[in-house]
């Protein structure tokens, strides 16, 4: 069973492996398209300053206005056409016609030049217009298929685009999943750890979580001005037996439930088993201790008063470890056990000289 979960979760990081691999691929086939495509629309558009800036030349010229920077910046764009880069970045085409095309503009630029000087030596302006429109044509045809090319071109990434989305699409599900899996094995950890640790009758820490805070405080010395206290419900066998083992668990609950109101401002309370229950607060004096022993008789009082199922009765031990010379965790559980054990004996003493608790006498059919 383990080795199929690890076969499973294997194959899924290879899946999730060569969707990253392609995704990397794809991107950097596709910026390679990117900067191809830009660079095609800086080709066209060269091209059509070629074949406007021409115009608005040879309009200059035929009114007898000279332009020589506008020459001068024709010349420059079919230049950087020819080596195929600009300032801006790469330029042209590898297609035969772009390069025909091309070379027919430089010619017919090469002649409406000579035009131009001889137009400005003589005056003549007939072989000038005609000129500029076998330039006009071959810049056009130039843009035209520069054009044509650029498109076709946008149209060969359509489908890198495509794949891209597709394999980023398929790494955001394997993610979203992935995280789904990780969020659910989270809460399961939580759970499994709120079940290992916590009591499922009272909610309160366990035995184990007990264990653990003595674990933490072994070996400590000196200890943390650390109180620990003992608390055990007085005759709950009695309960269980007259009243049921329902009443007997509401018994435990309800002091559970008071005890940890008691305890939540000072620090740890557990269940240790059964109807015991174990606390260790840290940084506890002696009037820290008093006050959380009189607020929870007082709450086990109040509780008392109001409840007409049972009555909660419970022994009560605890010990600081400034009063323990050389204190260990063990000494001080010893200590607040046999406190305890001595509070529980009171209690039976005092029992026996009265007649008790008044509710349990009359479901004890007295």
């Amino acid at each position: 069973m383990k080795g199929r979960e690890n076969i499973k979760a294997f194959g899924k990081n290879i899946v999730v492996v060569a969707l990253f691999v392609g995704l990397t691929v794809v991107s950097v086939v596709s910026f390679s398209s990117v900067q191809v495509v830009r660079g095609n629309a800086r080709t066209v558009n060269h091209a059509g300053l070629v074949r406007g800036l021409g115009q608005r030349l040879v309009k200059w010229e035929l009114a007898g206005r000279r332009n020589d920077a506008l020459a001068s910046e024709i010349d420059r764009i079919i230049e950087d056409l020819e080596v195929g880069q600009s300032e801006d970045g790469p330029l042209g085409f590898a297609d035969p016609a772009y390069r025909r095309g091309l070379k027919s503009v430089r010619t017919q630029w090469e002649e409406l030049k000579a035009a131009i000087e001889e137009a400005r030596r003589t005056g003549g302006t007939g072989a000038l217009f005609d000129l500029s429109e076998s330039f006009f044509e071959s810049a056009d045809t130039l843009a035209g298929i520069a054009e044509r090319l650029s498109e076709q071109n946008a149209d060969l990434t359509l489908p890198l685009r495509t794949i891209l989305l597709a394999v980023a699409g398929a790494l955001l599900v394997c993610f979203l999943l992935q995280a789904c899996e990780s969020m659910q094995l989270l809460y399961q950890n939580r759970f499994l750890k709120e079940k290992a640790t916590r009591d499922p009758m009272t909610s309160l820490p366990n035995r184990w979580s007990c264990d653990l805070q003595i674990e933490k405080y072994r070996g400590i010395s000196p200890l943390p001005d650390l109180m620990c206290f003992i608390a055990d419900l007085n005759n709950l066998k009695r309960t269980n037996d007259r009243l049921g083992h329902a009443v007997g668990d509401r018994l435990i609950v309800a002091f559970a439930r008071i005890l940890a109101d008691a305890a939540a401002p000072y620090g740890f309370v557990g269940r240790n088993g059964g109807d015991e229950f174990l606390g260790f607060f840290e940084k506890c004096d002696p009037e820290r201790l008093r006050r959380f022993h009189e607020g929870l008789r007082e709450r086990v009082d109040r509780h008392n008063e109001t409840n007409d199922e049972f009555s909660i009765r419970f022994a009560f031990g605890g010990v600081l470890s400034s009063e323990v010379k050389d204190a260990s965790i063990y000494s001080l559980i010893n200590m607040a056990e046999q406190r305890m054990y001595r509070d529980k004996a009171a209690a039976k003493r005092a029992e026996s000289l009265d007649p008790g608790d008044p509710k349990q006498q009359q479901r004890q059919g007295n």
